[in-house]
């Protein structure tokens, strides 16, 4: 397991979902081998890059 530290991740971070979303969260995490946290930047950074090549074709 990787230090929160050596990974700057020392916030804690809740929220609310629906039952839906976490299972889809947690399904793809596992196949992709991947921890929350890393998904949920993977997916920030999948977002901002869309909404930048979005706001750049306007």
């Amino acid at each position: 397991m990787r230090s929160a530290r050596r990974t700057n991740r020392t916030l804690p971070f809740a929220t609310r979902v629906s039952p839906e979303f976490d299972e889809r969260l947690r399904d793809i995490a596992e196949r992709d081998g991947l921890m929350l946290c890393e998904l949920l930047e993977h997916a920030l950074e999948a977002y901002e890059l869309r909404k930048n090549s979005q706001h750049a074709a306007r």
